[in-house]
């Protein structure tokens, strides 16, 4: 099986192999952080699915909860920006 490409913003992608960005380096907009926390964590999910060893697996799963929690917050601030309380804007997008 073939890794997927991971997509990162350009200047980030040339930061991590190494590089230095460059006046031809596109400036993209910043890419908003909870779809890079979801792009993330499905990452980790595709990488249980693969991974044999056990001990890795269970590494894994301490990342996939820490960016849970970090979406969890993200929309636990959302719904404090909308002035309701938690359990309110809860019921609110289940019903959605």
């Amino acid at each position: 099986m073939q890794p997927q490409p991971i997509n990162l913003p350009h200047p980030l992608a040339v930061l991590l192999r190494g590089g230095q960005p460059t006046a031809s380096t596109p400036n993209l907009p910043a890419p908003d952080p909870v779809d890079v926390l979801r792009q993330l964590l499905s990452m980790t999910h595709d990488y249980l699915q693969v991974e044999p060893d056990e001990n890795d697996k269970a590494e894994m799963v301490k990342v996939a909860l820490i960016l849970q929690r970090l979406l969890a917050k993200d929309q636990q601030d959302k719904d404090t920006l909308m002035g309701g309380s938690s359990s309110v804007m809860r019921a609110l997008r289940k019903s959605a």
